[in-house]
């Protein structure tokens, strides 16, 4: 016997775990949202227009690290060292600069 074809999305709801859903075929490549009713008139599950899945963890925020002196730039890295002097966090779902800090 096959498995349903929302058999994973069916499993995630009965967790309590959020699921997404998206028009396809003629809207496009439309943005994934959050339905908070699954069986709704308006979006259920059954519709063939429209495709599910499991909503992802978000991607944790990352921070890099910089020395920066009089005259001298160090490397960028992950890891913090006692010379650096600067702190990027950045986003971890659009890779962009959220704010940078001079550390002391």
């Amino acid at each position: 016997m096959t498995e349903h074809k929302h058999a994973e999305v069916l499993r995630a709801i009965a967790d309590g775990k959020e699921v997404e859903c998206r028009p396809k075929g003629y809207y496009g490549n439309a943005d994934w949202f959050t339905t908070m009713n699954i069986i709704n008139p308006i979006n259920p599950i059954t519709r063939p227009d429209y495709e599910w899945r499991v909503k992802p963890e978000p991607k944790p925020d990352f921070k890099t690290y910089l020395t920066v002196g009089k005259g001298y730039t160090g490397n960028q890295t992950e890891l913090r060292y006692a010379s650096d002097t600067v702190c990027f966090t950045f986003d971890g779902e659009t890779g962009k600069l959220k704010y940078a800090v001079v550390l002391e």
